[in-house]
């Protein structure tokens, strides 16, 4: 196992102590402040759980939604889902100042009508057997659940994990002298390792792990800590099937199943926001490989029926855009709404989406801009990286399979430093958001020496229970997650905000115009105009390529006696643009002279309208 994934990915051990952070609450209390939040505003706040943990624990979810002219089950809504990686506590802290926010500017008019015509599915604390590693010693980042794993197959389970060798309540790493070793003592910092570089006649000193010994005496140093699986890891898209801790099969732990199971439930959620490790709003999500989300460049080679059906050559290789050409202008391309490139890569067999929909990106990278000026207006670093979501996590299966637009937010980052870095540095390996690394980047040197000395823990000698000599310092495990007090505050109020302006722009449908034009003999034409009046479009256009919501549909209601003589009574639209976009259907309709029809716009994900009206 990499190290840097031994010291991040470690479950749950014996714990030892537990202490306060100022800023933060554990399990249980956030339990308490979230009952409590609901209590005091039980009017539009609903407070209940999606699910239970692996250990029982229950996985608690707030609904807000004032009453308004839609039911809240039938409006736009956002998921908020906070720490699922267990280590994350800086994104409950995130999710309830959100909530706490709502409720302190409910009589703000912007957010008034916010809760008004949107509906809020808040989700804190979603692993809740490793939320609080935080508090409770040996300090280090968990992330299993109490499941039980055999990880290194020896018949025994959880019988090597990290210890606390200097009792500093503290699980940081550890390097032991061997020539063997890949790493040597960073010339320019001593509280530094770094890999020696063969190819500068440099050869290593050291090699290095995750504090601890070999507690089965087989050689390996905890390969086998107490704890299951990992939930963040346990969703369909890009699940790693060889990563033992990312289960047997996707949505085997009870904590990915309750999401996906609430989720699939409630199709309104036209958003979500994702409180992890990585932020794509600093970093565009690049995806998992494959091809691109330009689906019009993507490469099909035609089987002998389709290229029949096509009039195209039978094993050869087109693109997608290529093919659209040819289909547009046939019998083929005259489906209601137009044919779609999604559309043609289905019926071709162009294979699933890997990297985000070219079209979709555009949207996060309208969000990325004011959410980078919402950052730079409070102080916060905006330039910093962001990383990337990790395969099997939640966001991923949520953009590509669930396929609404989805974002990851870290809350905080350590901030880049503002000298540039000496040359030659970029052969370091950089701390990585959610996962560590084996030595610090300058980075983080410098955010320790400027604002957070106890960081760093200096190398001091111990010695195994064999005998080995070896050292123990490094990085705090929690210092590129967890702000302090001052710092969480004013990054948790940055990101309630966002989430207030990203609420504001979601699709929004109602019916614009109704002209009825009476043509004799008791028919009427009916002509119906819906608009989409949000920012964001009706559909991410992988929302349009899966099928995985029902489109849009407009449709006419009569009352008894009356007829439709000509039009379908839905006319179905698979993604309506927004600022403004329209979708129209006529129908011809034979009724009595007052007879009340009903016209109105339908979203599973962007709320309805009706409007009633009188044929004369």
């Amino acid at each position: 196992m990499r190290l840097f994934t031994a010291l991040a990915a470690l479950a749950l051990v014996p714990l030892a102590f537990s202490q306060a952070v100022p800023g933060y609450v554990s399990f249980s209390d956030g339990e308490k402040r979230l009952a409590e939040l609901a209590r005091q505003n039980s009017s539009w706040i609903q407070i209940s759980a999606i699910g239970n943990s692996s250990a029982g624990k229950k996985l608690h979810l707030l609904t807000v939604a004032a009453p308004g002219k839609v039911k809240p089950e039938m409006r736009p809504a956002v998921f908020v889902g906070a720490n699922l990686v267990g280590f994350h506590n800086a994104g409950t802290q995130a999710a309830v100042a959100f909530l706490e926010k709502l409720v302190a500017k409910k009589d703000d008019a912007a957010v008034k009508a916010l809760l008004e015509t949107r509906t809020f599915y808040v989700a804190p604390m979603l692993n809740p057997d490793a939320h609080d590693g935080l508090f409770q010693g040996p300090k280090y980042r968990r992330s299993l659940n109490v499941g039980k794993l055999d990880r290194d197959l020896d018949g025994l389970v959880g019988e090597d994990g990290p210890n606390d060798l200097n009792n500093d309540g503290k699980i940081t790493m550890m390097r032991i002298a061997d020539p063997a070793g890949e790493w040597i003592i960073d010339e320019k910092d001593s509280r530094l390792m770094r890999r020696a570089d063969p190819l500068k006649g440099e050869k290593g000193k050291f090699k290095m792990m995750a504090e601890g010994i070999d507690d089965d005496k087989d050689g390996l140093y905890n390969e086998d800590p107490a704890g299951g699986y990992r939930p963040d890891r346990n969703f369909a898209h890009a699940w790693n099937e060889a990563d033992p801790e990312s289960g047997p099969w996707p949505s085997a732990q009870p904590e990915s199943k309750a999401i996906m199971d609430f989720l699939i439930k409630h199709r309104n959620v036209a958003m979500a926001v994702v409180f992890g490790p990585a932020n794509n709003l600093l970093e565009m999500p690049r995806g998992s490989g494959g091809r691109t989300g330009d689906i019009g460049s993507t490469k099909v080679t035609l089987s002998r029926n389709i290229a029949n059906a096509t009039g195209l050559t039978a094993n050869k290789e087109y693109t997608i855009d290529e093919v659209y050409e040819v289909l547009k202008d046939s019998p083929m391309g005259r489906v209601p709404g137009g044919l779609t490139k999604e559309a043609v890569a289905q019926f071709v067999g162009g294979g699933p989406a890997t990297a985000p929909d070219t079209e979709d990106l555009k949207f996060y990278r309208s969000f990325a801009d004011e959410y980078k000026k919402l950052l730079d207006k409070a102080g916060l670093d905006s330039k910093r990286s962001g990383g990337q979501s990790a395969p099997g996590g939640l966001q991923n299966w949520l953009y590509y399979q669930y396929s609404t637009m989805a974002v990851e937010l870290d809350v905080w980052g350590i901030p880049k430093k503002a000298a540039a870095k000496p040359a030659g540095d970029a052969a370091r390996p950089a701390a990585a958001n959610g996962g560590g690394a084996t030595t610090p980047d300058e980075d983080t040197i410098a955010y320790v020496d400027a604002s957070a000395k106890d960081g760093m823990v200096a190398w001091t000698a111990v010695t195994l229970p064999d005998g080995t000599k070896a050292e123990v310092g490094g990085v705090d495990p929690f210092l590129a997650v967890t702000p302090n007090e001052a710092e969480l505050k004013k990054a948790a109020d940055v990101h309630a905000d966002a989430l207030i302006f990203m609420a504001g722009k979601l699709a929004e449908v109602a019916i614009a115009d109704v002209q009825v034009k009476a043509l004799g003999s008791g028919i009427y034409e009916v002509s119906a105009t819906a608009v989409n009046n949000g920012f964001l479009p009706t559909a991410t256009r992988l929302q349009v390529r899966t099928r995985s919501y029902l489109p849009a549909r407009l449709t006419i209601t009569l009352p008894s006696g009356a007829n439709l003589v000509q039009g379908n009574n839905r006319s179905a639209n698979e993604r309506i643009t927004g600022s403004g976009g329209t979708t129209k259907a006529t129908w011809m309709v034979s009724a009595t002279p007052g007879a009340k029809i009903t016209v109105s716009i339908l979203t599973q994900n962007a709320g309805e309208d009706r409007r009633e009206v009188v044929l004369q």
